[in-house]
């Protein structure tokens, strides 16, 4: 099943698939606290600097939660707040949709630096 309001979200970033170590919890964003649960730990599917596709099996997530992330990328890890905008069921696994709503503009951009060259790279290996 899919949670999609992805035709209501325009995206303007670069997008690559990527495989990079992501920590998060749930937020509660009404109080900006963490609701006390652990953080759990997967991986990116793809990762632009606007947000990311992540896989993970926890099913108390839904589209307008808010969650905190840690994302490790090279260079340093980036912390920030993200928004699930979509979610996709598929057999053996449940993917999130997120829009970054929080961060240093210098992590976006760091980010971006690090997808381009992901991109590239592999397009780059297609041709070769």
């Amino acid at each position: 099943m899919n949670s999609d309001n992805s035709s209501r979200i325009q995206r303007n970033d670069f997008r690559a698939k990527t495989n990079y170590p992501f920590w998060f919890r749930k937020l509660d964003i009404e109080s900006a606290k963490s609701i006390e649960s652990p953080w759990h730990h997967c991986y990116t599917l793809d990762l632009s600097a606007g947000g990311a596709l992540i896989s993970t099996d926890l099913e108390d997530l839904a589209p307008g939660d808010h969650i905190e992330f840690e994302l490790i990328i090279p260079g340093g890890p980036v912390f920030g707040i993200a928004k699930i905008v979509r979610t996709i069921e598929e057999e053996r696994e449940r993917q999130l949709g997120l829009m970054f709503v929080s961060m240093a503009a210098k992590d976006k951009d760091r980010i971006a630096q690090v997808v381009l060259s992901d991109g590239l790279e592999k397009r780059n290996n297609e041709f070769s």
